[in-house]
């Protein structure tokens, strides 16, 4: 039996994700164990708390101050200061968490652990494969780069170019794309099933709304705006982590979810997608064959995601409430009925073929 150890953490849903992905492609493995670690939760419960409340904060109320700290963070010689900080307590957990688990393979889908691991497995002479995630495809933090890493698998050339360029060795960086739930890929669930399974009309229109893990962007305000429109449609939200939203929104005649590992039969039931430009919803819009309307992005990390949405699926960027809602009766009186798009070698089976090919 090979172990390998997938280092995540809860800021935002992406991250774990990825892991919940790829863990699910590698099942199919029966000779593989897969072990997710949340690293600040299990290695520093208290810097867990600061990092994750800081995260959730920001994004949702303050994005500027995360892009501030983002932009200022992202220079070669700041990040090289930041990330000489050694974090006793989370590096010994970690360490101690590898001596017990015995990995034949580590896998990073968070920048802030990169060289934290990389130490580690330099300090104890490990002789294991050491891989890294990147879940951003186009725009992404210098925290992200760490040349030790045996593999590193990104979403584009530009991607690539940028990690090369940062002392990276060219042959260890694979462009494959972002690791997304291999169910997204599988034959879909019939509309009228989907929608019978969630209470939602079948008759009308259906529009699903969605800001990421934290239930960030415009989601709740567009939502609120549409039903005061009395459009002959279904409003279906997902609300990720985001309580109060969904306290809020379950008040007017919307189909709210919390967070939800069903996102890939939710999207079988619906015409279009209004959400911020994460990287795992354009790749689950993407397999849907779903037409987006991206609303904001997290300044730093997903500017770059724009222009990547488009040369994916249909997708619009606006910011303007009132353009959305423009936008959205168009689609309602030229709605056309969609055909899932056959993908034949999905990013997450492709990158659990690669690692399965390491671990031998």
């Amino acid at each position: 039996m090979k172990r390998i150890l997938f280092l995540s953490a809860s800021t935002g849903g992406g991250h774990n994700s990825i892991g919940m992905a790829l863990k699910r492609a590698l099942g199919r493995y029966k000779d593989i164990r897969f072990v997710i670690m949340d690293f600040f939760e299990e290695g520093n419960p208290k810097l867990n708390k600061l990092v994750t409340g800081f995260y959730s904060v920001s994004t949702k109320r303050f994005p500027w101050l995360y892009g501030f700290l983002y932009y200022i963070t992202n220079k070669k010689m700041v990040w090289k200061g930041i990330s000489s900080l050694k974090y006793p307590k989370l590096k010994e957990n970690i360490s101690h968490y590898i001596g017990q688990m015995k990995p034949d393979m580590i896998i990073s889908a968070h920048p802030l652990v990169n060289k934290i691991t990389a130490d580690i497995i330099e300090q104890m002479c490990l002789k294991i494969p050491f891989v890294i995630v990147v879940g951003d495809p186009v725009t992404y933090h210098a925290s992200w780069i760490e040349p030790r890493a045996d593999l590193v698998i990104v979403g584009s050339e530009t991607a690539k170019k940028r990690f090369a360029s940062h002392g990276v060795e060219e042959n260890k960086i694979k462009v494959v794309g972002v690791p997304i739930d291999p169910r997204f890929y599988e034959k879909p669930t019939p509309k009228t099933i989907a929608r019978e399974m969630y209470g939602i009309d079948q008759n009308k229109f259906t529009i699903l709304l969605l800001g990421g893990g934290e239930g960030a962007g415009k989601i709740s305000s567009i939502a609120k705006k549409l039903v005061r429109e009395n459009l002959p449609i279904n409003i279906v939200v997902v609300s990720g982590k985001n309580k109060k939203m969904m306290h809020q929104l379950s008040k007017y005649p919307i189909r709210v979810f919390g967070y939800t590992q069903e996102m890939h039969h939710i999207m079988d039931a619906v015409d279009l997608v209004v959400t911020k430009a994460g990287p795992s919803t354009i790749e689950e819009c993407t397999a849907k064959n779903l037409p987006m309307i991206i609303t904001s992005y997290l300044p730093g990390q997903e500017k770059g995601n724009i222009a990547y949405a488009k040369s994916k699926t249909k997708a619009h960027y606006v910011t303007k409430e009132k353009k959305v809602i423009q936008i959205i009766k168009k689609y309602i009186v030229t709605e056309k009925k969609r055909k899932q798009l056959r993908i034949v070698n999905p990013p997450v089976l492709q990158i659990a073929s690669m690692i399965r090919s390491y671990l031998k």
